[in-house]
């Protein structure tokens, strides 16, 4: 695998020997332009190229080389990923965005580069909608299920679709648990799963379906208590209104309106950029924004458009 930096990284794949990173070295030294490649090393059986801007336009034909020549001799697939162009200071975030894209597998039969700008679905770096640190320290399975809704709403609003969703959500998975099985990806699956794996406490079921079905409904204005005891629970709603009170120890209104606005912040941090129209439809608020605005600066003292300005 190779990244590419204003600089860039590239990483090429294929579980090299010694000679072979040696040979890959020099055919890319060949390949690029006079002064480009900047540094060969191994990682891991792997070969990393870090090379001057200049060579990114070269790089594609060079590593095309690179896959035709060992062809004739390897039966394994080079799989190769490139960065994009970037400074020395962001080594790291080139780094696991060359690591994240490999990590999906995809390119077994391409001949170039599997590069962040053609595959759509993958932002910077998959930490970016995955917050993983935010997750292992979730306390609690009501904190992770909050955690989780938020990746989930940060795709919904990059307008990334069902496949895109399953992709980025595997790609997620494998770099949590690489020899473990993806769950399905959804808001449920994922909280079961890692539940699991890490050994969390799990609420009993009624107390699950109820962070369940609120998360799962953010972005619905119809959304009520009702529904959860009608179509979730089975139970009465004043039945249920005492059962959500000594769960939360709030009322469902102030709780529902808290989540949606606790996550419409952290969607602003995420996009500043985004309309203040689709922040309100994302999280269960008319188009127009001027009730979400209300309710907004009723919880966090300002509006939607000063919060953003904070932020700058």
């Amino acid at each position: 695998m190779c990244p590419f930096l204003g600089e860039g990284l590239i990483r090429l794949t294929g579980g090299f020997d010694a000679l072979e990173r040696y040979v890959i070295g020099n055919m890319l030294g060949d390949l690029l332009p006079d002064g480009a490649l900047l540094m060969t090393a191994g990682v891991d059986r792997d070969v990393l190229v870090l090379a001057d801007a200049m060579a990114d336009r070269r790089a594609e034909t060079a590593v095309q080389c690179l896959k035709k020549e060992f062809k004739r001799f390897e039966q394994a697939p080079m799989l190769s990923a490139a960065s994009r162009v970037g400074t020395l200071e962001e080594l790291p975030l080139l780094f696991r965005q060359v690591q994240e894209l490999l990590g999906l597998n995809m390119d077994a039969g391409a001949e170039g580069l599997l590069r962040p700008g053609r595959t759509a679905f993958l932002p910077e770096t998959v930490g970016e909608v995955f917050d993983f640190d935010a997750l292992r320290q979730a306390a609690g399975y009501e904190a992770l299920v909050q955690e989780l809704a938020l990746a989930f709403l940060k795709m919904e609003a990059k307008g990334f679709g069902l496949r895109q969703q399953q992709q980025l959500c595997a790609l997620a998975w494998k770099l949590l648990f690489a020899d473990k099985p993806a769950p399905s990806a959804t808001l449920a699956g994922w909280a079961g799963a890692l539940t699991a794996a890490w050994g969390l406490p799990c609420p009993d079921e009624r107390s699950r379906e109820i962070f369940l079905a609120i998360y799962e409904n953010l972005g619905d204005p119809d959304f009520s208590l009702q529904r959860i005891a009608q179509e979730r629970l089975y139970v009465s709603e004043d039945h249920l209104r005492r059962v959500f009170s000594q769960l939360t120890g709030r009322r469902f209104s102030v709780y529902l309106e808290q989540c949606r606005i606790r996550l419409a912040c952290r969607l602003l941090e995420y996009q500043p950029d985004m309309k203040i129209s689709r922040l309100a439809e994302l999280v269960g608020y008319p188009l127009d924004g001027q009730y979400f605005s209300k309710v907004f600066r009723k919880v966090c003292g300002v509006t939607p458009t000063d919060y953003r300005n904070r932020l700058k």
